[in-house]
């Protein structure tokens, strides 16, 4: 007893010292993996600070590429206007030396033609009309109130250009002022940019250095989570692997039930069918000793036999709307067309006949098994009874044809069509499909379920039956 308590104390000390060790392993794996994501997340500020520095720079050497660009196409600006403006100069000088060269000619030829003028006129003095002197005062007048004009347009010219010039000057000042003035909030803005950029880094980093105290915790918790988690899982599988097996056995345990109980119901059928194949067999060849004793009595009497169809059995209930359709009409149907067309037959048959059914009611013998044997017997034989008559059947009258759904809804001279019906022949094909339509319709509410079984019963109806003793095969 002692030496079991020392080795169960002994055990738990190494399970102690093992789980101290566990710990110990899992401790420093821990401290490793917030020594690596410390690692990871100072590269990763560190990666953020360079992508910004690398923005700050990109932005700064964007806006000194822009205001380089700006520079260079304010200097176009400014040269093409310069030159713009030096050319509208030269060229206004030019046209105003050429209207001066004008005026001047145009002068020179006045004064020259006046000169003319007053020569030709003191040459003429004699010889001059009072009216032309008036006529070139006139003419003089006038021609001094036209220099006057010109010069005062050229004046008003000249005063215009020096106010278009003028406006054009204070419009270029005005145009740079302006662009100093976007100039600094462009400074403004690109300067309050970076300082947002700044405040988010530095929030950012503090942000960091606040959550770095939480990352034990953090573990810790996540830890406590995972050993739960483990716990809740383990006694889930335990508790679905005893539930599964459970299921198991009893699925077993139901297999076993089901197939014997199929075995059971396999037997106790086959034994029904052989039941039932005897009975059959017991009741058919009771049958036929009752038909041969009745067509001997009939035969012996001088008697027609008109119908010789077994009445349906209990064992044939469920399929009696299903029977295949005979050689002969059935039993208490209605008359059948006559099969017998021989006059002599005919005239024997009618002095046969007794002096009460002469008068067209047939004679009808109507008779019993004398030994009735097992139960229900009398009462199926008592179906099975013959009908024997020496009176020939007459044929039916034609019955007028009747009109299809097709024309139904015609008038005319079809409306009333009383002409005789034609014959209907049945064939091969037609007696072939009839036949298995009513194999089918027998199997449909037949107890056998076996194949084999339901597949002897379809040939054995399919057959080609054959007719009873001293009996002609219908005419069709």
């Amino acid at each position: 007893m002692v030496l079991d308590d020392k080795q169960v104390l002994r055990e738990q000390q190494e399970q102690s010292l093992r789980r101290k060790e566990l710990w110990g392993r899992v401790d420093e794996e821990n401290e490793e993996m917030v020594k690596e994501k410390r690692l990871l997340r100072e590269k990763k500020i560190q990666a953020e600070k360079e992508e910004e520095r690398a923005e700050l720079r990109a932005l700064d050497e964007l806006y000194a590429q822009e205001q380089k660009d700006q520079a260079e196409k304010e200097a176009q600006l400014k040269a093409a206007n310069r030159k713009r403006r030096l050319d509208d100069i030269a060229e206004k000088n030019f046209y105003k030396q050429q209207r001066e060269q004008q005026s001047i000619l145009k002068d020179r030829k006045i004064e020259r033609d006046r000169s003319e003028i007053e020569e030709q006129c003191w040459q003429r003095k004699e010889y001059i009309d009072p009216r032309f002197v008036q006529r070139e005062f006139c003419m003089d007048k006038v021609r001094c109130m036209l220099e006057k004009e010109e010069k005062k347009k050229e004046e008003s010219r000249a005063r215009d250009e020096e106010k278009v010039c003028e406006e054009a000057k204070k419009q270029a000042a005005v145009e740079q002022i302006q662009e100093q003035i976007q100039g600094e909030k462009r400074d403004q803005m690109l300067q309050a940019v970076s300082a947002h950029n700044e405040a988010q880094m530095r929030e950012k980093v503090q942000k960091q250095l606040e959550e770095k105290p939480r990352d034990l915790e953090l573990i810790e918790a996540q830890k406590e989570d995972n050993r739960l988690y483990f716990e809740r899982e383990s006694q889930k599988a335990k508790s679905t692997r005893a539930r599964n097996i459970q299921f198991s056995d009893g699925n077993v345990k139901l297999h076993a039930q089901r197939r014997a109980i199929q075995e059971q119901q396999r037997k106790e059928a086959k034994e029904a069918e052989k039941r039932q194949a005897k009975a059959l067999a017991a009741e058919e060849k009771e049958f036929k000793e009752y038909a041969e004793r009745e067509l001997q009595k009939a035969r012996a009497s001088g008697r027609i036999v008109l119908n010789t169809n077994k009445a349906p059995s209990r064992l044939e209930n469920k399929c009696k709307d299903d029977q295949p359709q005979s050689f002969l009409p059935p039993i208490n149907s209605s008359p059948p067309p006559a099969y017998i067309h021989c006059e002599s037959a005919g005239a024997k048959c009618t002095e046969a006949l007794p002096k009460t059914e002469a008068k067209g009611t047939p004679h009808i013998v109507n008779l019993t098994l004398g030994t009735p044997k097992a139960n229900g017997v009398p009462a199926r034989l008592t179906c099975n009874k013959l009908e024997l008559t020496n009176d020939l059947k007459p044929s039916p009258p034609p019955q007028p044809r009747q009109k299809t759904e097709a024309f139904r809804h015609m008038d005319g001279p079809t409306a009333a069509d009383t002409r005789e019906p034609l014959l209907r022949y049945s064939t091969r094909e037609t007696r072939r499909i009839r036949r298995k339509q009513d194999s089918c319709a027998l199997l449909k509410d037949f107890p056998i379920s076996s194949a084999p079984y339901r597949g002897a019963l379809r040939n054995m109806i399919l057959q080609k039956p054959t007719p009873p003793r001293n009996c002609s095969w219908p005419k069709t």
